[in-house]
């Protein structure tokens, strides 16, 4: 595979990250089309497209949003507020044929420290049970079961903190 490289998210890339989405969750976990839209119109800068050779050649990406809440919700999770000093990590998707191989790391920690360069100090993110190390081998932490519901599993909201 060739070096992993990242750049914002562009409104060309949204059929890309659609399929993506898709083939990542089940329907009642994925974002819509018109949602991932409205987070690259609104936040691009907190959406990280991660690529191998060509610049159209995406891999996977990181989204999120921010909010003045202090803890994950639907309502909190719906908006932007660019304000907002909480981050909410929507997504971490890897395309199926590059799972497996640290891809999902290696995004994570270019996402965390190119969020940090932009002034965040603390991101929270919705997590299965199973991709709990993932996440804390990023230096997340598992705070508590959460009360959102998408889909049939439970959820756990973890926190990381620059």
């Amino acid at each position: 595979m060739d070096q992993i490289r990242f750049r914002v998210a562009r409104p060309a890339d949204l059929d890309a990250i659609d399929l993506l989405e898709r083939e990542a969750f089940p329907p009642a976990e994925a974002a819509s089309l018109a949602k991932m839209t409205l987070r690259v119109e609104q936040a691009s800068l907190l959406f990280l497209i991660a690529y191998a050779g060509d610049d159209d050649n995406i891999i996977g990406y990181i989204c999120g949003t921010k909010t003045n809440d202090k803890k994950l919700t639907h309502e909190s999770m719906e908006q932007h507020d660019p304000d907002g000093a909480l981050l909410c990590i929507h997504s971490v998707v890897v395309a199926p044929e590059h799972r497996g191989r640290g891809v999902a790391t290696k995004m994570m920690q270019a996402y965390l420290k190119h969020v940090e360069e932009l002034g965040v100090r603390e991101a929270a993110l919705l997590s299965k049970e199973q991709v709990t190390p993932l996440y804390k081998k990023c230096g997340f932490k598992v705070i508590e079961k959460s009360d959102i519901v998408l889909g049939e599993d439970p959820w756990y909201e973890m926190r990381w903190t620059a």
